[in-house]
């Protein structure tokens, strides 16, 4: 098993003589994460992960991993594309099995964790950048963009449905027009 830092060791010898580690992992060891970012971020930059890897008891042979990591990005506002700084962290817990021929099983029995082959070439740093990658955040953006002047407010949590109700209150002052009223009086007419 490779933890983030680099370093190799065995999964069950780990479990039982190191369970807890943490530690940093520059962000430029982390590529898939790079191609997600809208600026270049500092060479000082890193990604603080810890976990705690334990055997189960009632299971022999399987581990029971927690893996947490938490860093800054600066990614892309959806509304302005400029660069904002964002949060993105996760808490994960995962069975780690000897078998592969019951993985898929079990996984989809799992409801607390996921399950992973506990194959002895197993990457924790690309698991890490795996769950990284998918908590990042959907819409990104700046609470007031610096680079939209006179731009309408995002709506955040559940103010669509104000703007929605506002604009039906300005539709009912306007009168309603019928696309396909032309239409109908000429059909009347008989042209």
């Amino acid at each position: 098993m490779r933890w983030p830092d680099d370093s190799r060791a065995d999964a069950h010898r780990s479990a039982r003589d190191h369970p807890r580690r943490e530690g940093q992992v520059p962000l430029t060891r982390l590529p898939r994460i790079l191609a997600a970012l809208a600026a270049t971020p500092d060479a000082e930059a890193v990604v603080h992960w810890g976990s705690e890897l334990v055997a189960v008891p009632a299971a022999p042979g399987e581990l029971s991993l927690r893996l947490r990591a938490g860093t800054r990005l600066p990614l892309a506002c959806r509304r302005c594309l400029a660069p904002v700084d964002v949060e993105v962290a996760f808490d994960r817990r995962f069975r780690l099995i000897p078998d592969v021929e019951e993985v898929a099983d079990r996984d989809a029995q799992a409801e607390d964790h996921d399950v992973l082959w506990l194959d002895p070439a197993l990457d924790l740093r690309e698991l890490l950048e795996d769950e990284l990658l998918l908590a990042l955040p959907m819409m990104p953006v700046h609470d007031d963009c610096p680079s939209v002047e006179g731009a309408a407010p995002f709506p955040v949590g559940g103010s669509f449905q104000a703007q929605a109700g506002a604009d039906s209150q300005a539709e009912e002052t306007e009168p309603r027009q019928h696309p396909f009223a032309d239409l109908a009086e000429r059909l009347k007419r008989g042209h």
